[in-house]
């Protein structure tokens, strides 16, 4: 009651906020008292304060997309308000606990971890959010970066190559990624996916020519006979 006399009659926010934090003190659960400061915090620009109010709400509500809505708009003040990119990056995981999927999440701490250069993180986040993707285009476009992330960045070709293939799927002749996963295979030496490779395109004097073309840079004697059978094969039974 003294808190609205003081907005009410004398326009005093600070007042009203002193009023409200003292009934909070005695009833921290009294969500209109909570409702009333989180109006003033905002309009105040306190912003931590505002954020922690914010959470109370969040942990009295059993409605989870109320919670995961409040916890959205903590993390964009805390973005764009507080210039706090770590607080901002811990409130979208916490979003995420609500709802693993959550594409607006998924997107800003994308954005996050890449300009942070977490390049764990960010392969974590971006495999996560293809999975949300229907669109074909978009989709491609988004594990073409996350093959390139995972080979170029991580060293994780195992990863990378499952990246491509899922890639190739949706986009056979998509160039950068038939480059990619053809590296991919022969860092592996996985000769028998190399082959595998050429084969979905007929493209059997090229397999031949990158084969020799390997004999000439590998250096253990067993695989260069190898793949000196492998490309006797193809001259007998393909070309």
């Amino acid at each position: 009651e003294a808190a609205q006399i003081f907005l009410e009659k004398f326009s005093n926010q600070v007042e009203a906020i002193a009023s409200y934090e003292t009934v909070l003190r005695f009833s921290p659960e009294d969500e209109s008292v909570l409702l009333a400061v989180e109006d003033l915090y905002g309009k105040r620009r306190e912003w931590d304060k505002l954020i922690a109010v914010k959470r109370q709400l969040v942990a009295l509500s059993a409605d989870m997309r109320e919670r995961a809505a409040r916890l959205r708009e903590c993390a964009d003040v805390a973005a764009t308000r507080m210039r706090d990119q770590t607080l901002s990056a811990s409130l979208w995981d916490e979003v995420l606990t609500i709802d693993p999927n959550d594409a607006v999440a998924l997107e800003h701490l994308e954005r996050l971890y890449e300009r942070e250069k977490d390049w764990e993180r960010f392969a974590d986040v971006l495999a996560r959010r293809v999975q949300g993707i229907d669109a074909d285009e978009e989709r491609a476009q988004a594990l073409l970066r996350l093959g390139q992330v995972q080979y170029d960045r991580l060293g994780r070709t195992e990863d990378a190559v499952a990246t491509y293939e899922e890639l190739l799927s949706l986009d056979p002749e998509n160039f950068r990624a038939k480059d990619a996963i053809k590296k991919a295979y022969i860092e592996l030496e996985d000769w028998d996916k190399l082959e595998s490779f050429f084969g979905r395109s007929d493209a059997w004097a090229e397999y031949v020519r990158q084969l020799e073309a390997l004999v000439g840079t590998i250096k253990q004697p067993g695989t260069q006979v190898d793949l000196l059978f492998r490309a006797a094969d193809v001259w007998s039974e393909r070309l």
